[in-house]
């Protein structure tokens, strides 16, 4: 351990962190959705089929982007399976764990990168401006 604290997270980490944990609740939801659609069946062109097809499509994009590939691939094959007349429940119990532990392992954010390192003061003359840094005083100074 270094012994240095670490920084406070950015607001944009913490916007990014807030939708992230507000996807992953919607996703769990969405799953339950999924869970009753199948249950009361899933008859070809019927309203339930449409909208079961467009929230896999929509966890299919949305799961890559928001940092969960296992969501997406698992949404990816329900996609196919459900195209194919395969049989879905095994694939949405597996959706169900991808989202499950995408929510375990995410983590409040309490440690970010450093923020970039201040520019050295090595090799700059001394008043010269950031800008000037490494190129010596007579540069600095406007000569050649």
């Amino acid at each position: 351990m270094s012994g240095a604290a670490a920084r406070p997270p950015t607001d944009r980490e913490l916007r990014l962190q807030a939708l992230k944990r507000r996807f992953l609740a919607e996703a769990a939801a969405e799953h339950a959705e999924l869970d009753a659609l199948l249950a009361a069946g899933l008859a070809p062109g019927s309203a339930p089929a449409r909208r079961f097809r467009k929230v896999v499509h929509d966890l299919r994009g949305s799961g890559g982007s928001y940092g969960y590939p296992e969501i997406s691939a698992c949404a990816e094959r329900l996609e196919e399976l459900l195209r194919d007349g395969g049989e879905l429940t095994g694939q949405l119990a597996a959706l169900g764990q991808a989202i499950d532990r995408a929510g375990e392992r995410s983590e409040p954010v309490d440690r970010a990168p450093p923020p970039p390192a201040a520019e050295s003061r090595a090799g700059r003359s001394p008043g010269a401006t950031p800008g000037e840094a490494g190129r010596g005083p007579i540069a600095a100074a406007g000569g050649p």
